[in-house]
């Protein structure tokens, strides 16, 4: 696993696929004391993986305050060559002052 750092703090690349549609996405916060990971929901809307009714919605406390989240179930998460199906992610603003949840699709 590639990890660089930015900020003071480690990202790593990761692989989402949903539905068909897949996106590379840089710069992943790697923060091992949370308990899911936050991508950007306007990254992800680039490859129609938006929120929806069924998806439920979370709050959380980081590193940008409290926000809510949607949890959304997706397909596969690859993060070089581990691969995780059906896969619970958070969708939400990832507005923290630094750059972060880049895709490339």
């Amino acid at each position: 696993m590639k990890i660089q750092i930015y900020d003071g703090l480690p990202f790593t690349k990761v692989t989402l696929k949903h539905r068909g549609k897949s996106t590379e996405v840089d710069r992943v916060l790697i923060d091992s004391g949370s308990a899911g990971t936050v991508f950007d929901v306007d990254e992800l809307a680039k490859i129609d993986l938006l929120p929806d009714l069924n998806d439920v919605v979370h709050t959380v406390f980081g590193i940008g305050g409290t926000e809510f989240v949607v949890e959304k179930r997706i397909e596969q998460i690859s993060l070089v060559s581990l691969e995780l199906k059906d896969f619970p992610i958070e969708i939400g603003a990832v507005d923290y002052g630094f750059e972060m949840n880049q895709s490339r699709h």
